[in-house]
């Protein structure tokens, strides 16, 4: 009895060995910050020799997972003109894990998986989320505005998913940016913060709840709109809920994107550089007023736009 029970264990552990390699510590060295903030990013930086398929991801106390980004090389160093034919190429790799709004605050575990020199590896670190602090806020909505939101329409649910697919595109050979971004109306006042916590009333009695995942700054109509760093125009277009709205590129899987204009002064494929108009301000979709919503997103998570108007995206500023 007790031999078969040594054969059955031994069985499966064969087994687990050939449908599931081993998993190698890397010699690779691992750089990232060990406390971030909700609504703000985890840049992580991995250099190591021939680095590749390298992603990222987060996982809270009940091995839960809350967050996963890819990474993409970002640098190679191939030597001087006397390193010897075939020398392993050293690379730079980063991941740039976005911490939604919505997370609680707690220790979690950060993975870092790829390949290095055709080794699959793992590196761990624990990584404290801190609180985050939003604000509440309560908009009454007209009737025309209530049926816009409420109301089923195929349209909007098409350009929803179609906006999905713009912001969780992942094109590691984009390149425009890499500092800091310039605030696109510097001396005008805020009127609804990044992750305010949002309770819609509707004419008819009901409420419903959402999260704001941009900054919202008053502005006239027809108040000209700078992009804030140089980057690709990968939508340029009118959606009902958002109105006139103009999406940029500037690394891969980082947008910047601009609600509620009045005007658009840029075209699909068309690239920009910091300052160039993108828009006008105005009041287009689903808006109680003229202004400005501007959204910044890394890997599909919406981020605090004024995070990057201080921290470099990768590099320096």
């Amino acid at each position: 009895m007790k031999r078969t029970k040594y054969r059955t264990v031994f069985l499966f552990l064969l087994l687990s060995l050939l449908l599931f390699p081993a998993v190698e510590a890397s010699a690779a060295e691992l750089n990232v910050a060990p406390s971030v903030k909700p609504g703000e990013v985890l840049l992580i930086r991995l250099e190591g020799i021939e680095l590749q398929e390298v992603s990222a991801n987060l996982r809270n106390s009940e091995n839960e997972e809350v967050a996963k980004a890819e990474g993409f090389l970002l640098q190679e160093q191939s030597g001087n003109s006397q390193t010897p034919a075939g020398t392993p190429t050293e690379q730079e790799a980063v991941v740039m894990l976005a911490v939604s709004n919505w997370l609680t605050a707690g220790s979690y575990q950060l993975s870092v998986e790829g390949r290095e020199a055709g080794n699959p590896f793992r590196l761990q670190r624990n990584i404290t989320v801190n609180e985050g602090a939003f604000v509440r806020e309560e908009i009454p909505l007209n009737s025309s505005m209530t049926e816009l939101r409420k109301e089923p329409d195929p349209r909007k649910a098409r350009e929803t998913r179609e906006l999905i697919r713009i912001l969780r595109s992942f094109d590691p050979e984009i390149r425009y940016h890499t500092g800091v971004f310039r605030h696109p109306l510097p001396s005008h006042r805020v009127t609804s913060k990044f992750g305010t916590r949002r309770v819609y009333q509707y004419n008819d009695g009901s409420t419903s709840q959402s999260i704001h995942n941009g900054l919202d700054l008053s502005a006239n109509i027809g108040t000209p709109i700078p992009s804030p760093a140089p980057g690709l125009v990968v939508f340029a277009g009118e959606r009902i809920l958002t109105g006139y709205t103009v999406i940029l590129a500037h690394l891969p899987g980082v947008y910047t994107l601009f609600y509620h204009l009045d005007s658009i002064e840029v075209e699909e494929g068309q690239e920009v550089s910091t300052g160039d108009e993108v828009g006008r301000a105005g009041a287009t979709g689903l808006v109680t007023g003229s202004h400005l919503h501007w959204e910044v997103r890394v890997n599909g998570v919406a981020v605090d736009p004024l995070f990057y108007v201080s921290t470099p995206l990768i590099g320096e500023e």
